[in-house]
C-alpha cells in the first residue's frame, strides 16, 4: 500500500512540474522573439540565483571571469539575498537584483522589458545546480550567446533536456562533482585553461559591536530548508560533550527560524551565549572569523568558515553526493576544508534522480540520509578537529 502511495505522490508531483513547466514555455514563447545576433560586444552577463552557501562557493567562479575577461564589463543578476555580498567582492561592474515576484507569470511582460539592460555579448548561468528561475531569466535577457552547464538538479532530466534548449553551448560537466571543480571546468571550458580553483575569499571588518566571548565555537542549528538540519536533540548531545570535556564555550548563531530550537536548548540547560537573528551576514563573518571552530547543518556558516581558515564540521545529507563534500581545491593553502559526517544511504544522490525526493516523502520532511546520522559519528569527527587545534583549553 505504501509502495502505491509513493508512486501517485511522485507521479502527481511530475505531472505538477510537467504542467508548470509548460506554463512557463508558453509565456516565454510569447514574450520572446528571434534574437538579433548583435548586442553589445563589451559585456558579460552572468546569472546566479541561489542561496548564500552556493554563493559563496561561486566567489571563485567570479575571481576567474574577473581575471579572464578583464577589459569587459561584467554584469551579475542574482537575488536580494546576495546582493551585497556580490557588490563586496569587487567582481562586477554592476549587480543587478531579481526578486521572485519579478519571474511569476503575470510578472514575466514587464520583467522582460526591464532586463533589456541586460542585453550582452555573452550570457553565463554557470551553476552547478540550475533552477527554474535562472533558466526563465536566461530566456529573457537578449545574448549573442548563451551558455550553461548541461545537467540540473532540480528537474527530471526529461524536463532538464527541454530547459537545456534555451542554451546556445551546453558544457557536459560531471553530475557527482564538488561546486568548486565545477566552476573550474566551466572557465576552462570558456577558454581560461590555467585557472586553478581556490576557496572563496571574503571580506571581513571588524566595524561591528556584537561582544565576542573569550575562546568560543560557534554551533550553526539553522539550514536553508527543514530537510537539511539535523535534529536538535542531537546537536544538543554534541554541545553537551563539548561543555563537559573542553572550555570552549558555545556561541549560538542562525536566523529567527531556529528560536525554538534555541528554547529546547535552553530548557536542557546548556551554557551558550546567543546570536540567533541578531546578526547581520557582515557580522555572521566577523563572529565566524574569531571562533575557534564551528560545528553545523550543511549551511552557508561552514563555506564562511572554509573561506576563514576556520576549523568546521558539518552533518552533510547524500542528495548530490559530492557536490559539496569533500572540498575539492587545487590551491589548498587558500582555505580550510571542513570535516564532515555524511551517510551512505540507498537513496543517496537523489537530486540526480527524482525518484529520491518521492522517496523522502515517507520521512516526514525529513531526510534519511540526515536524520540517520548519530551523535557517535559527529563527535568521532569532533574529537579529529579538536586534536588539530592543539589547543591548551581542550582537556
Amino acid at each position: 500500500m505504501n509502495n502505491i502511495i509513493d508512486s501517485m505522490k511522485k507521479n502527481a508531483i511530475l505531472v505538477f512540474q510537467d504542467i508548470y513547466i509548460s506554463l512557463y514555455k508558453l509565456s516565454l514563447a510569447i514574450l520572446t522573439v528571434a534574437r538579433k545576433k548583435s548586442f553589445n560586444n563589451d559585456t558579460i552577463t552572468v546569472i546566479k540565483y541561489d542561496g548564500i552557501g552556493d554563493f559563496i562557493l561561486f566567489l571563485d567562479f567570479a575571481k576567474g571571469l574577473r581575471e579572464y575577461y578583464c577589459d569587459k564589463k561584467i554584469i551579475l543578476a542574482c537575488p536580494l539575498s546576495v546582493s551585497d555580498l556580490a557588490v563586496q567582492s569587487g567582481y562586477f561592474n554592476q549587480v543587478y537584483i531579481i526578486n521572485k515576484q519579478d519571474l511569476k507569470i503575470r510578472n514575466l511582460w514587464n520583467t522582460k522589458k526591464k532586463l533589456k539592460q541586460l542585453q550582452c555579448e555573452l550570457l553565463i548561468s554557470p551553476g552547478i545546480s540550475r533552477h527554474l528561475e535562472a533558466d526563465v531569466i536566461a530566456k529573457l535577457i537578449d545574448a549573442n550567446k548563451k551558455v550553461s552547464p548541461k545537467y540540473s538538479f532540480m528537474y527530471p532530466h526529461k524536463i532538464a533536456n527541454k530547459l537545456n534548449k534555451i542554451f546556445d553551448i551546453i558544457y557536459d560537466t560531471s553530475l557527482d562533482i564538488m561546486g568548486l571543480e565545477h566552476n573550474k571546468l566551466i572557465l576552462h571550458k570558456l577558454g581560461y585553461l590555467n585557472f586553478r580553483s581556490s576557496f572563496p575569499k571574503l571580506k571581513t571588518s571588524n566595524d561591528t559591536l556584537i561582544y565576542l566571548p573569550n575562546n568560543y565555537y560557534v554551533l550553526f542549528i539553522g539550514a536553508s530548508s527543514y530537510d537539511k538540519q539535523w535534529s536538535i536533540e542531537k546537536f544538543y548531545n554534541v554541545a553537551k560533550y563539548i561543555e563537559e570535556n573542553t572550555n570552549f564555550q558555545c556561541v549560538l548563531a542562525g536566523t529567527t527560524k531556529e528560536v525554538n530550537q534555541e528554547q529546547y536548548l535552553s530548557e536542557k540547560g546548556l551554557k551558550y551565549y546567543t546570536y540567533i537573528g541578531k546578526t547581520t551576514f557582515d557580522e555572521l563573518v566577523y563572529l565566524i572569523s574569531n571562533a575557534k571552530f564551528v560545528v553545523g547543518n550543511d549551511t552557508s556558516a561552514i563555506h564562511i568558515a572554509a573561506a576563514l581558515k576556520v576549523p568546521s564540521l558539518c552533518t552533510s545529507g547524500a542528495e548530490a553526493s559530492e557536490r559539496f563534500y569533500p572540498y575539492v581545491v587545487d590551491n589548498t593553502e587558500t582555505g580550510k576544508a571542513p570535516l564532515y559526517v555524511k551517510k551512505d544511504v540507498e537513496c543517496k544522490a537523489c537530486s540526480f534522480k527524482y525518484e529520491g525526493y518521492a522517496h523522502c516523502l515517507k520521512y516526514s520532511n525529513k531526510k534519511p540520509c540526515i536524520d540517520q546520522i548519530e551523535e557517535e559519528e559527529v563527535i568521532k569527527e569532533l574529537k579529529t578537529l579538536l586534536a588539530t587545534l592543539k589547543n591548551k583549553e581542550y582537556i
